[in-house]
């Protein structure tokens, strides 16, 4: 798309009303449910919408002159009181002396002169529920990801693929975990906490007791295969694999938890939007989105579901 058709298209878009709509037969004042387009159908057996003119003196006989503007598309709604059909223009041909850049759709000489039909394109001229729920969800979605970036989800994201996918060496995605875990710590802390151990850091971070368990036994772990040459075992690896799923629950349901989602949707004010319908676009996001990005098998019971169970969203969705 070019920089013109981009900036008709911004303007388009900024003319679309964020308002009731009024019906001009009941007066009911609404939302519209929604818009679908209709194409106009126009009888052209004497030309293009052509209207013939005679005159007294015959110096016009039989000559065809064309309307100035033509409705080739409308958007139509309906009123939920009444039932009647409201539409405005859509597309529109306007009758002119010069071809304008875009779509044209057709040319023709009328009294000497040539003009050209170029088309017009307008948007929805009012915000259905459609845009209100759209406009509401990516809002919120909006939050989530800035607030999920505190925690650096792709790294986390990098590192589950390593282990579960990639199966690399269990020793390499330990060191990369411990690593994760000691940036967490000291990116979260005061300047002058940083040079506490990793069980000071935890603490200062209110961390919860069982997880602390985890990540000192991590810790320790690490310790003995660093300084020890000590190989690991499946139980050292079930170990890792527990302590990677809590600490990643933690971090991700810390910071979804200042967000007071469950708050935010139950006082949304636009009495249009079904509230259980948010619920259930923000629980796909994360599950689709989140949950692709973190790739840790059985996410929906191990992250998932608690994290909603948490969140307190309604046990339905």
């Amino acid at each position: 798309m070019d920089i013109i058709n981009r900036i008709q298209m911004a303007i388009m878009e900024s003319n679309t009303q964020r308002a009731k709509l009024t019906c001009p037969i009941c007066n009911q004042q609404f939302i519209p449910e929604s818009f679908h387009i209709e194409k106009v159908i126009m009888d052209t057996k004497e030309g293009l919408l052509g209207i013939r003119i005679v005159s007294e003196k015959n110096a016009l006989d039989q000559t065809e002159i064309k309307p100035m503007n033509i409705v080739r598309k409308v958007w139509v709604t309906f009123c939920p009181d009444c039932g009647y059909s409201l539409r405005f223009i859509a597309e529109i041909a306007k009758k002119e002396l010069v071809e304008k850049e875009g779509k044209t759709l057709s040319s023709f000489d009328e009294l000497g002169t040539h003009y050209f039909y170029n088309l017009y394109n307008f948007p929805k001229p009012y915000m259905d529920y459609t845009d209100y729920f759209d406009e509401t969800i990516e809002d919120i979605v909006s939050d989530i990801k800035d607030s999920l970036k505190n925690i650096h989800l792709e790294k986390l994201g990098s590192l589950s693929r390593e282990f579960y996918i990639e199966k690399v060496d269990p020793f390499k995605s330990l060191i990369r975990f411990y690593a994760n875990l000691k940036e967490y710590c000291v990116s979260n802390i005061d300047q002058s906490s940083k040079k506490m151990d990793l069980d000071e850091k935890n603490k200062e971070l209110h961390i919860p007791k069982q997880l602390e368990e985890i990540l000192r036994e991590i810790r320790d772990l690490r310790d003995r295969v660093v300084h020890e040459s000590y190989d690991l075992n499946e139980d050292d690896i079930a170990l890792v694999k527990d302590a990677f799923q809590t600490f990643v629950y933690y971090l991700v349901s810390t910071e979804l938890t200042k967000l007071k989602l469950k708050n935010r949707i139950q006082n949304i004010e636009n009495g249009i939007i079904v509230k259980e319908n948010v619920f259930w676009a923000i629980r796909r996001f994360l599950n689709d989105e989140v949950g692709s990005i973190l790739a840790i098998p059985d996410y929906s019971n191990i992250i998932l579901k608690p994290l909603l169970e948490q969140l307190k969203f309604p046990k339905s969705i």
